[in-house]
């Protein structure tokens, strides 16, 4: 940020702070990275939730007796963590890409109900809207597309299940 700018935004409310405190986060850096760790993030929640979801289904008296939808209805309930972790990263990626792309800025002074706006300078706007279509646009690209992936998986699960 310039210095001779006056900015009545508290540092932490800034969109570009955010986006660094975002990319700092252990969560949100999954995505940052490369896309092998998104990959071994969402790998890794499956295969954390297949034994809580087969213990799970192996409460079902039905399922028991019908190893073939057991299997199945295991494999996709056990995605569910990767979809709702990739939820709150779609989430927490388009909150801030919206403040990043916003001509005015949002905050709070002091803390409840005090909300202010103030006009962003010509510089902030485009060095923040470069940094949301290079940088916060393609992994929200790339996380959506993963979502959808998912939701294919599971909705074809459940109608093969539905269909047995």
């Amino acid at each position: 940020m310039q210095p001779n700018i006056f900015c009545p935004v508290p540092e932490e409310q800034r969109p570009l702070e955010e986006f660094r405190q975002l990319c700092d986060s252990w969560f949100f850096s999954w995505t940052i990275d490369k896309k092998k760790y998104l990959y071994k993030f969402l790998f890794s929640a499956f295969l954390l939730n297949l034994p809580i979801s087969v213990l799970v289904e192996s409460g079902s008296w039905e399922l028991k007796h019908n190893i073939t939808k057991f299997a199945i209805s295991s494999f996709v309930y056990s995605w569910i963590l990767p979809l709702l972790s990739l939820i709150r990263l779609l989430l927490g990626w388009n909150y801030i890409y919206r403040r990043l792309i916003s001509e005015k800025i949002e905050y709070e002074e002091s803390g409840w109900y005090d909300g202010q706006i103030w006009d962003k300078p010509v510089e902030w706007r485009e060095r923040e809207f470069l940094i949301a279509q290079h940088e916060v646009k393609p992994l929200i690209l790339i996380i959506s597309r993963y979502l959808v992936i998912i939701i294919g998986i599971i909705i074809i699960g459940l109608l093969i299940c539905l269909g047995l």
